[in-house]
């Protein structure tokens, strides 16, 4: 008896674990997936302000898009708009020549 209960407290001490492993991978991969959301999201905001004459506010969202490209791994895909993904490097570069038209 007291064997079955050692025994179902480790296997829920297991189970336990092995939840906030999981649970911790889900948040990192959420997180990874969100920040490119928001690159994505101010290019879009940039070129919207740009095409209505606004540059100081898309000059703004492109800081933001290079802020955000920064904090990624080198390696990683970098959505800038739709269908174009960019690496960091590439993106940080096509991020510069929009700021540099808007100056």
């Amino acid at each position: 008896m007291e064997v079955a209960i050692i025994v179902g407290a480790i296997i829920q001490m297991i189970t336990l674990i092995v939840f906030f492993v999981m649970a911790h991978n889900v948040a990192k991969i959420n997180k990874k997936l969100q920040s490119q959301a928001f690159v994505r999201n101010y290019m879009e905001m940039a070129e919207e302000e740009k095409s209505i004459g606004n540059n100081a506010k898309a000059k703004e969202y492109l800081l933001r898009a290079k802020y955000r490209c920064g904090k990624t791994h080198s390696f990683d895909l970098i959505e800038l708009t739709d269908g174009e993904c960019s690496v960091k490097d590439n993106a940080i570069v096509k991020i510069d020549e929009l700021l540099s038209e808007l100056i």
